[in-house]
């Protein structure tokens, strides 16, 4: 299948693919949640300023 030759596991390749795409992932949810967080604590501050 396609899905196992782009993240098959058995190639040294494969793995730096998939390592690659796990960490990239991982990074764009990280990345994510902080920008929530900290718009989040703005708007709190914002609101309760005022």
């Amino acid at each position: 299948r396609l899905s196992d030759k782009l993240l098959g596991e058995r190639t040294a390749a494969g793995q730096t693919v998939a390592l690659v795409a796990r960490m990239a992932t991982s990074c764009v949810i990280l990345l994510v949640s902080v920008a929530l967080l900290v718009g989040a604590t703005n708007n709190a501050f914002l609101y309760t300023r005022f």
